[in-house]
């Protein structure tokens, strides 16, 4: 580590070693209204030309004092100045008659999007500064059409994926995601190791057009992120942003649940009815039951008197679990983000160097996140047509896991809500976990480590750690062979590496319990099999990517009728992946010599708890080699500045595909074409900006690394415990026909803004075919696999997308807005496998179940047939007929006969962002919605409640008790012994369907400017609420329609921004 950064620090001054002060005439330009940086303003000052950084900033050294000094840019006036005027701060007024240029990025070249016939929307770094999430893809949600983030129900932001222009293949989230490209190379890492201080702007490609030439990786989609890097001509800045963040500790309790005296009268009930007769009379497992039904039991055997009884449980009835985990297990979020930039240039050469630091103590006590992040970027012309640009990244992200929240309760019986985790005196509580309190009282009293379970002690003894460290390090020379034509060369090399540990030492009950398990008491003698210490768990991986590119680069005029914009280029990558997991026992910080244990052999569990067992062995070591190999051609024709035609081309092969050479390689394209009408000297066009048709169609690819035309075998670690030989087994058979998956997009746009109105308007439509999908196929069982994946499924998207956005101003207050919405339509048109019952595809509310003919998240539910009125029972129907036999209501309906309710995926959703600026004042606010999908909320579970003791949910209050109820509820009756086949139907039935809509207002942000002159005129005060809350929903339930376990809390941001 330490290496690591002297290495970046010795870069770093010898790259500014090469400069020289020189007297400079410098200044920064703002946009007039909204008092916002303006970058790439060309300034002409003589026969030389100048440009503003990402920052406003701009310099150029001049001693003619009579020059005219003239700033311009598309979108705004031009003004001129006199060399001896002030230039310290330049304000650059907007012009009514004109819309912002807007610079997208493929990751092979950078153009203006108007002359492109693609479909890309270009985010700013301003819409993504300043922001509590830690990764910068959490942070485009609602500022793109198109860009959808998925929202898992327990609100873990880091649980998050996204999808561009809906699904494209069936492989799951891992297959799903689209490819990340920074700085021109396809990024392998955690998206979170990226400092999003570093980040320029991003570009998102969505159609064929703009993706293609990324081949079989860009079926999903593209975001291409361009860092900052230094400026020429510009004298030595300083940035310094941090973010301090206080967000309100989880909700744990967005589902309503029963009250504790409640519980324990449910417990009661049970217990009289002979529930836990043979769970107390277990004298083989002793599994643990609740202190309540303990109690009982005492009671029944004439241990405690009624009034003890009755006064022991009126305490345990006072006490909240949820009161518990608020004090003791949960506490509010505290994140620190802090990172600085030092970037300067001069004639030849330009350089950029950053350091981020991020700690971050997440909702759960004793887990916590820190990252540190270093980036230096150095440009130099060698010659006058030679270029040399070198850039060096690392991250290093340690996190601590020591605390699973209301999982870590949750063993042979589920959390009470009874339960108490610190008692009046202040020590740590134990609870029933594993086995029954009295019988681990008499059990070998002495000779056992304590067999106790104290969730507060756990969360402090625990030591689970991992730690990320990813390096990167891109080259690129290139040479200008002639005006407009450029050869370059690009080499890039990735590193991830990461550690993970857990050490549960004698303090852990996960330790004590497996050691006492394998302990061997004879005489009055014990003997450990597993030693009498700490057990150590380790994960290692290690990725390595090398990536070498070679590419032509044509920019050029063809006399007064033509421009040619084409790239042609040739590139290989291999990707190399290893790992190794391990399990030491006896483990000892201070010594390194672990015993040697028998893992073949099967020992006898203490006690006879449960049976016979062998040592856990978790040993395993793995790796994959990916490689590929590109050729690819780009090329933009337009025509009288008028018409626009597109061509790319790609090839690509892989190793994965081994068996056929027409199944490795694989040939993806695009064309397409534009028309900007506003450019026809008719009559009627001088009225509009910007009026463009644009029409593409074209081929791109997904692939999945898991998979493989050739024979997978897998070797266990250890050898039979029958013959004690070593043995393999076959994860996948050979496949000589496995190819690439395809998806072909036609995409059709038209652009528009008005001269006399400074709005753009954009509306895109298009069809998005996937086929060769890779998926489940029924097979022979006799070849030994009851199912294979195949390419076997086709799927087909069909979306609109509209987009707009305009700046204008009400007196003093200059306003800018942002307006994204999108429709999207996914069908699953061929899928072959045979399901066992169709009631299988009930899971479509929240995972992928593919359903010829539907949606590919599809959410059905069982028909519902109300309340019987004699016990309350639920009804449901099987054969067109009122049904209570739910077993064959599950079995034996046909997919006809379930209720397709909707998709799961919102068909509508966008989001609006809103800018206000007046003087040293802006506010920024997001809105976004989700329309035009449904949700299944969590209904009530009585077999959870009967047979592991989970605690109901607060419907049950309004369950079935009398006859009539069934005209006021739909909530069945609670009845003894539970059926859970009747539980599994009531949560599958349609009334528990509910609409997902919903608007929400997603941030508030302020900024100010508290000083106008000096050293200090470029700081910026920031204030944030995040989360702030939904505005609006369809659902009349009191869950979130994104989050129903447990939504995001609101989090209050401050930062501080200086430049200078």
């Amino acid at each position: 580590m330490m290496k690591q950064i002297a290495i970046l620090l010795l870069f770093l001054f010898w790259t500014i070693s090469g400069f020289c002060q020189s007297r400079l005439i410098e200044g920064k330009i703002l946009d007039s209204l909204t008092r916002r940086p303006l970058p790439g303003v060309t300034i002409n000052h003589g026969p030389l030309s100048t440009t503003s950084d990402s920052n406003g900033y701009f310099s150029f050294e001049s001693k003619n004092v009579r020059e005219n000094i003239i700033f311009h840019h598309v979108g705004y006036k031009k003004i001129t100045k006199r060399l001896m005027d002030d230039y310290s701060l330049i304000l650059l007024p907007q012009s009514q008659q004109q819309l912002d240029e807007v610079v997208v990025s493929t990751g092979y070249q950078t153009f203006d999007k108007n002359t492109s016939t693609g479909s890309y929307v270009s985010i700013p770094k301003e819409r993504i500064a300043n922001m509590p999430q830690e990764d910068f893809m959490s942070r485009l949600d609602g500022l793109s059409s198109g860009l959808l983030l998925s929202r898992p129900a327990n609100g873990n932001e880091q649980n998050s994926s996204f999808s561009i222009r809906g699904l494209s293949t069936l492989g799951g989230v891992s297959m799903s995601k689209p490819l990340i490209v920074v700085d021109g190379f396809p990024y392998e890492g955690d998206p979170s190791a990226i400092n999003p201080n570093d980040i320029e702007g991003i570009s998102i490609l969505k159609d064929a057009s703009a993706s293609a030439i990324w081949g079989v990786r860009a079926g999903n989609g593209v975001v291409v992120v361009t860092t900052k890097t230094g400026h020429r001509k510009s004298r030595l800045r300083v940035q310094v942003n941090s973010l301090t963040t206080l967000t309100e500790r989880p909700q744990n309790r967005s589902i309503p649940r029963i009250s504790s005296a409640d519980y324990i009268q449910v417990e009661k009930f049970l217990y009289e009815n002979g529930k836990y007769n043979a769970v107390l009379n277990n004298k083989t497992t002793r599994p643990a039951v609740t202190p309540v039904v303990e109690l009982l039991y005492q009671h029944g055997q004439g241990n405690i008197s009624d009034s003890e009884l009755e006064a022991k449980l009126e305490n345990l009835g006072q006490i909240d679990v949820y009161d518990q985990l608020d004090k003791f297990v949960y506490r509010k979020m505290f994140k620190q983000q802090t990172s600085a930039s030092i970037s300067w240039g001069g004639d030849n050469a330009s350089n950029y160097f950053s350091a981020g630091y991020d700690k971050n103590s997440t909702g759960l006590r004793q887990n916590a996140t820190g990252r540190i992040s270093f980036r230096n970027q150095f440009d130099i012309n060698l010659t006058p047509a030679l270029n040399l640009n070198v850039a060096m990244q690392m991250a290093q992200m340690k996190t601590a896991n020591n605390n699973r929240g209301m999982d870590m309760l949750n063993s042979n019986i589920s959390m009470y809500p009874y339960l108490e985790l610190m008692d009046s005196d202040g020590n740590y509580a134990s609870m029933p976990y594993q086995y029954r309190k009295a019988f681990l009282d008499t059990l070998y009293a002495g000779h056992l480590l304590d067999w106790s379970f104290r969730p507060l002690q756990e969360i402090n003894v625990a030591d689970n750690t991992s730690r990320n460290t990813e390096v990167m390090v891109t080259g690129d020379i290139s040479y200008r062979i002639w005006k407009g034509i450029k050869l370059s060369a690009r080499y890039q090399y990735g590193r991830q590496e990461h550690i993970q540990q857990s050490i549960y030492d004698k303090g852990t009950f996960y330790a004590r319990d497996l050691i006492n398990r394998f302990s061997q008491i004879k005489d009055g003698e014990i003997n450990y099999i597993i030693p009498n210490a700490a057990i150590k768990d380790g994960l290692n991986t290690l990725g390595e990517n090398h990536s070498l590119r070679f590419q032509i680069d044509v920019d050029q005029k063809i006399g007064d009728f033509a421009a040619l914009r084409m790239i042609l280029g040739n590139e290989g990558r291999v990707i190399n992946s290893d790992g190794n997991s391990y399990r030491n026992y006896g483990y000892e910080r201070e010594f390194n010599n672990l015993p040697a244990l028998d893992y073949t052999s099967v020992y006898p569990i203490i006690a006879g708890l449960s049976g016979s067992s062998r040592i856990p062995f978790s040993d395993a070591i793995y790796g994959t080699r990916t490689r590929f190999l590109s050729y690819y051609l780009n090329t933009d024709v337009t025509f009288f500045e008028r018409y626009s035609l597109s061509l790319s081309a790609r090839r690509d092969a892989s190793n994965l595909f081994g068996v056929r050479t027409s199944q490795r390689w694989n040939p993806l394209w695009s064309v397409g074409g534009a028309w900007s009408i506003h450019r026809e000297k008719w009559a009627f066009m001088d009225r509009f900006q910007d009026l463009r048709l644009r029409m593409t169609y074209g081929k791109s690819g997904n692939i999945n690394p898991g998979l493989s035309g050739r024979t997978v075998i897998v070797y266990n670690s250890i050898r039979s415990s029958l013959n004690r030989l070593q043995y393999a087994r076959v994860r996948n058979p050979p496949d000589e026909n496995l190819r690439w998956e395809t998806v072909s997009t036609v995409n059709l746009g038209i652009d528009m803004g008005l001269k006399a109105v400074p709005i753009s308007l954009s509306i895109e439509g298009y069809i998005k075919d996937s086929k060769d999908l890779f998926a489940l196929m029924s097979s022979d069982p006799t070849i030994g696999f009851g199912s294979l994946t195949k390419n076997s499924a086709t799927m087909q998207n069909r979306g609109l997308e509209i987009t707009v956005a305009g700046h204008y101003s009400i007196g003093k207050v200059a306003m800018r807005s942002s307006f994204n919405n999108t429709l999207n339509a996914s069908k699953i048109t061929s899928y072959y496998y045979k399901r066992t019952s169709d009631s299988d595809v009930l899971g479509g509310a929240t995972s992928l179940t593919p359903v010829e003919g539907y949606p590919a998240f599809a959410v059905f539910a069982y028909k519902w047939g109300g309340l019987n009125p004699e016990n309350g029972v639920p009804q449901g129907f099987l054969g067109g007929e009122i049904s209570r036999d739910y077993s064959a209501i599950r079995q034996q309906s046909r997919l006809e006969e379930l209720k397709y309710m909707g998709t799961a995926v919102p068909r509508f959703f966008g989001g609006l962002t809103q800018d206000f600026n007046w003087r040293a004042l802006d506010v920024s606010l997001l809105l976004s919605w989700r329309f035009g999908h449904v949700f299944r909320r969590p209904a009530i579970n009585y077999s959870d409640m009967v047979n592991s003791g989970s605690i109901l949910q607060a419907e049950y209050y309004d369950r079935w008790q009398i006859k009539g109820d069934e005209d006021r509820t739909d909530v069945p009756a609670f009845v003894y012994p539970a059926n859970s086949a009747a539980d599994l139907f009531y949560q599958n039935a349609e009334i528990n369907v509910e609409k997902g809509d919903v608007l929400r207002l997603q941030h508030i942000r302020l900024g100010y400017r508290p000083f106008s002159g000096g050293i200090w005129k470029d700081v910026k005060v920031t204030a944030m609420v995040n989360n702030v809350g939904i505005l609006w929903k369809a659902s009349k339930n009191v869950l979130d329609p994104d989050y129903s376990l447990m939504p995001p809390s609101r989090s209050y941001s401050i930062g501080v921004n200086w430049n200078f």
